[in-house]
């Protein structure tokens, strides 16, 4: 049976309003569940009855997709916020190479010609500029409830040998069904053979997408470091 989109339109809203309090004040939350509501077509159209069993885990990472990416086409962050960010970026990421750990706040305020207050200031004042990334999937909020990385895990094993940040920037940038199956898998606590059902291929597929994937978040951390 092909799902009601009336049925989880409940679903679009509460992703919304979990999306709105982490962005300025200005933003609509029903621009937030108009894009959700995109979202959620879009998982319905591409949903096979016939081999997917967990629609609404599908749809939820669908209807978040669609969310975010209208936020970024939207532009809500000032340019003269993001200006400060890539500041702040690559001075944190210059004091790495320089002092070969990761710097200290008060070190990257020495850095910016700031007290440390001033830094702290500027850091909450940044905030809503990366509050969209993936480091959700590497660091855990009690306002997300995210799962755990399993300790034997992969990605466990990566968060413990490198920089959070720069793994949850990394993960942004693999293709797109790589960072749908680490999201079910990682985010959803979905089985292998779960993931296979919602997005259409068979559990082996799954694994070696995942294999992809570490792998790919492996080389991308470890040439950064060279």
């Amino acid at each position: 049976m092909i799902p009601n989109p009336n049925d989880y339109q409940s679903l679009v809203e509460r992703v919304a309003y979990k999306i709105v309090k982490r962005v300025p004040s200005r933003v609509d939350v029903r621009d937030l569940i108009g894009s959700g509501t995109v979202g959620l077509l879009d998982a319905i159209q591409k949903y096979d009855p016939g081999r997917n069993d967990n629609f609404e885990a599908y749809a939820e990472i669908r209807i978040k997709g669609a969310i975010i990416d209208d936020l970024r086409n939207m532009d809500w962050v000032p340019r003269s916020v993001r200006q400060k960010t890539r500041i702040l970026e690559r001075t944190v990421k210059d004091l790495r190479v320089e002092l070969k750990r990761e710097p200290e706040d008060q070190e990257i305020a020495t850095k910016l010609n700031l007290d440390i207050n001033g830094y702290h200031q500027q850091r909450q004042e940044l905030a809503p500029a990366t509050s969209l990334s993936w480091d959700e999937i590497t660091n855990i909020t009690d306002q997300e409830k995210l799962a755990t990385p399993p300790e034997d895990s992969p990605l466990y094993q990566l968060i413990q040998r490198h920089d959070r940040a720069k793994l949850g920037s990394a993960v942004e940038q693999l293709p797109e069904r790589e960072r749908l199956v680490m999201s079910l898998y990682y985010l959803e606590g979905l089985r292998m053979k779960e993931i296979g059902a919602t997005i259409g291929v068979t559990e082996s597929r799954v694994s070696q997408i995942h294999a992809h994937a570490i792998n790919r978040l492996k080389g991308m951390l470890e040439s950064e470091e060279k």
